[in-house]
């Protein structure tokens, strides 16, 4: 990001169609950067969802209940695992389509053939115009899209899942609130607060 940053405002600052060109990539590196550290700072906060799952898990009366807990959990592993595959797949078609791209230098008079690289790099730190340094940064230039994918993928994986997980949990509830009404304890003043004391607890886990 430091190169690409380097490359859009102090290399060509004055070539303002080369800067929009570029600018993508870079706010791309910029919003990673600012999802990553999002993650780290609510660390807590998805730890302490994983831990409602079990619970939620654990505590499941039927199998009525397992089913809908079930399919909500393929639902959002199908989801995250689409999710992966398309940022993973974009990201990587971006950087081999701008690869495959070819420019025409001038160099000591002589016309020179060299290659795009996914992103904007800083020329005055590494001549990528000849090899190796241009492999070298073709490669870290992969990795880096390979973390930014990833981050992202997980930042809308742990969503998705999450949600689904919600959903399923509402559903549950539905499904408790109409088993009161046909409950032969209905009569019982005593079982009947108790059931609703533990369905209002739930519903507030969930939507908290």
């Amino acid at each position: 990001m430091v190169s690409a940053g380097l490359f859009l405002f102090v290399e060509e600052r004055g070539n303002t169609d080369l800067v929009m060109m570029h600018i993508g990539p870079f706010l791309c590196f910029l919003m990673t950067i600012t999802k990553y550290i999002c993650l780290v700072l609510h660390v807590d906060d998805i730890r302490s969802c994983v831990d409602c799952v079990e619970l939620d898990w654990n505590i499941a009366r039927s199998d009525e209940d397992h089913e809908v807990m079930v399919r909500n959990a393929k639902i959002g592993r199908l989801t995250a695992t689409s999710l992966a595959v398309f940022m993973h797949s974009a990201i990587q078609c971006y950087g081999i389509s701008r690869c495959l791209i070819k420019d025409v230098v001038e160099v000591d008079d002589v016309n020179v053939s060299i290659r795009e690289l996914p992103f904007p790099f800083y020329n005055k730190i590494l001549d990528v115009r000849f090899s190796p340094a241009y492999e070298v940064v073709l490669f870290v230039h992969c990795s880096s899209a390979f973390f930014i994918s990833g981050i992202t993928s997980v930042n809308c994986g742990l969503m998705a899942i999450f949600v689904m997980h919600a959903c399923g949990q509402l559903k549950i509830l539905t499904m408790w609130l109409g088993n009161i009404v046909h409950d032969d304890d209905v009569a019982d003043v005593n079982m009947m607060q108790k059931k609703l004391g533990f369905i209002i607890e739930h519903h507030l886990r969930v939507v908290k």
